[in-house]
Formats: structure tokens, C-alpha cells, sequence
């Protein structure tokens, strides 16, 4: 039996691959322009990573610098503050809230809530209000031009403020109209109504799923229901009998993905879910 291995960057993204450093040499010299003209080349073309996701959603992924040296979040911020006084607008400001935003849970980091120093806690308010506040000065300009990025900024920077009441479901409402077939976004939202975290029950994410489901079909068969769980199977202290997930369309679900998109990553995201359901026979095949 050969020796697992991690797969590489170019199998998991073909000839997309390049486009990581050429984000990274772009934003860390300060060309946001240049990173705008390659973000909207993605966006219009609707382009996808080989296991489905969507170009543009990757590049924002990416759009978070890989700095050397000293201070580098300090550093990023400067970078991203300089980009947006330079050129503001919808996207340089969804941008750089979306920079604000990691930097204020990097503040914050991994322990419990309860353990955070008060100082942290109050960095990591006074950013997300930062963060806010900048997205708030191109709101009309955002809803008129439809900026995904800006959306997407306010999405997240809303989740704790906002924390599953009526503002963090419209939100999200206007950010996936936008695109409805975006597979992380629906991974993402999906994961985030766990009922440890935005949703009140089980039932919330399988709802979601379901409606997903139905908005999507015609293009991808029953995808986006994988899409919706299957990060589920990479979640702490949960089982499938925790969730409402049907197994059985989990796996049609990936079935659907693959038989449209073959990125390796797919099928071992598929071979976690299976895992994740106890369906070994599945995980061999």
C-alpha cells in the first residue's frame, strides 16, 4: 500500500495554482488595483478551483499576507490601511475590514472565553468596531454595485455583534443572492448554524441544506447538501447522530459534486464524510 502523503498545491488547484503568489506579490506591494483586476476577472467568469470552489472566494482566502520578519500582522494592517487611503472604496474597504477581523481573533486567540484577559477582549472589540465602522462609510456604494467582498466583510464582522438575531440572517441573505452556487459560502454558513454557535437547532443547518439544495440543483444535482456538511465531519466532539444530516444524500451529494468537478481534494473530502458516517464500505471504494 503506497505511503500517504499530503497532496500537493497543484493538485489540489491545477494551473490555478500560480494565482496564490501572484495575490501575494500583488497585495504585499501595495498594487490593490492589480488584485481588484484579477478578483473581478474571477468574479465575472464564475470560474472553479477544480474540486468546485469558486476562484474568487479562494483569492480572498489568499488575500491574507504571508509575511517574513518582525511584527507582521502590524505590518499587513499597514499595508491594507495604505491600500484602502490610496483608493477608498467598497472593495479596498471590504478588504481591509476583512484583514481587521482576523487580526482582532488573532488578539483574542484560542482559549476559553472566559480565560480572555479583559485587555484582549478590548482589542478585539475596538477592531471589529473599526472594522464596522469603515464598511458602514460604503454601504450605499456596496448595495448598488452588488461588491461581494464588502458583503462578504459584512457577514463576518457581523457574526459577534449580530450572533444568529434577524441582522445575522439578512446578512448573509444579501452576501449569497449574489452567487447561490458558491460552495464554501454554503459550507460556511452551514457550519456556523451548529447550535454551538448561531443556530438553535440541529434543524437549522438541515434546513438550510435542504434550501441550498433546491436553489442549486440545476447545476450541481444535490452538491451543495455535501457542501453544507461536510465540514461537519472536521468538527470537534460531533457525531452524525448529533446532526440532522442524512447520510444517504451526504454521499449523493458528493456523488453529484464529483461527477462535475474532479479535484482530488473533492474525493478526500468525500472519503472524510463517509468516514464521519460510518460508512467504511464507501470510504474503500
Amino acid at each position: 500500500q503506497p505511503a500517504r502523503r499530503p497532496i500537493t498545491a497543484e493538485e489540489a488547484y491545477g494551473e490555478l495554482a500560480s494565482h496564490y503568489s501572484i495575490t501575494q506579490d500583488l497585495l504585499s506591494a501595495g498594487n490593490f488595483a492589480g488584485f481588484q483586476a484579477l478578483f473581478e476577472q474571477a468574479w465575472h467568469s464564475k470560474q472553479r478551483m477544480p474540486s468546485g470552489e469558486r476562484l474568487y472566494q479562494i483569492l480572498l482566502g489568499w488575500a491574507e499576507l504571508d509575511l517574513d520578519g518582525p511584527k507582521t500582522s502590524d505590518r499587513e494592517l499597514e499595508i491594507y490601511a495604505a491600500g484602502y487611503a490610496a483608493a477608498p472604496s467598497c472593495f479596498t474597504a471590504g478588504l481591509f475590514a476583512c484583514r481587521l477581523y482576523d487580526l482582532a481573533f488573532e488578539v483574542r486567540g484560542e482559549q476559553w472565553a472566559a480565560t480572555v484577559p479583559a485587555q484582549q477582549w478590548g482589542t478585539f472589540a475596538s477592531l471589529h468596531e473599526m472594522a464596522r465602522d469603515l464598511l458602514q462609510r460604503h454601504r450605499s456604494e456596496a448595495r448598488a454595485k452588488g461588491c461581494f467582498v464588502w458583503h462578504w466583510a459584512d457577514y463576518v464582522t457581523g457574526l459577534e455583534l449580530f450572533a444568529g438575531d434577524a441582522r445575522f440572517h439578512a446578512s448573509f441573505q444579501a452576501l449569497w443572492a449574489l452567487d447561490r452556487s458558491n460552495l464554501l459560502l454554503i459550507q460556511n454558513h452551514a457550519t456556523r448554524l451548529l447550535p454551538r454557535w448561531y443556530g438553535r437547532s440541529e434543524a437549522d443547518a438541515e434546513k438550510f441544506a435542504q434550501h441550498a439544495v433546491a436553489l442549486t440543483r440545476d447545476e450541481l444535482g444535490t452538491g451543495a447538501y455535501a457542501a453544507a456538511y461536510g465540514e461537519f465531519a472536521n468538527t470537534g466532539e460531533l457525531d452524525v447522530d448529533d446532526t440532522a444530516c442524512d447520510p444517504a444524500q451526504l454521499k449523493q451529494g458528493y456523488r453529484d459534486l464529483y461527477a462535475r468537478f474532479t479535484g482530488l481534494c473533492l474525493l478526500n473530502r468525500f472519503a472524510n464524510a463517509m468516514s464521519w458516517c460510518n460508512d467504511e464500505a464507501e470510504v474503500l471504494r
